[in-house]
């Protein structure tokens, strides 16, 4: 993808859901942003039974996100311990 296609997103996760997808994406020797890009992938071709497009990883990773109690500092905690 051209970098003038490109777009940063933000997301807040709690740091057990952070972390889960940093393990995931290392395990199948991807990144975050592509486990994303086929999440999102998965969600505009599947119809109604998009959790089956998922790969087991990110149905995970789905199932952790989901009730997380996530607040703002959590956020930037996290942003600090990743750009020391």
């Amino acid at each position: 993808m051209p970098a003038s296609d490109t777009v940063s997103l933000t997301l807040r996760l709690d740091r057990r859901t952070a972390e889960a997808a940093e393990r995931a994406a290392r395990q199948r020797g991807t990144s975050v942003e592509d486990l994303f890009r086929q999440y999102v992938a998965a969600l505009e071709t599947s119809g109604d039974d998009w959790r089956a497009a998922l790969s087991p990883q990110t149905r995970e990773l789905l199932g952790r996100a989901a009730g997380a109690d996530v607040e703002e500092g959590d956020y930037w905690e996290r942003l600090e311990r990743k750009h020391r």
